[in-house]
């Protein structure tokens, strides 16, 4: 299951994530570009994406 949440990705965000525990995805969609979003997995794999 994955969390989400809206805030302005920025390389400091970005960088400073920790990824989410085994199983999981963490979902950020950007405050600044519609339907823009980064989905992270447990390994810390990050994609980003327009929904």
């Amino acid at each position: 299951m994955a969390t989400s949440n809206h805030q302005k990705l920025t390389k400091t965000l970005l960088n400073g994530l920790a990824a989410p525990q085994v199983g999981k995805r963490q979902v950020i969609y950007d405050t600044e570009t519609p339907k823009l979003a980064m989905r992270m997995t447990h390994t810390g794999v990050r994609a980003f994406y327009v929904v």
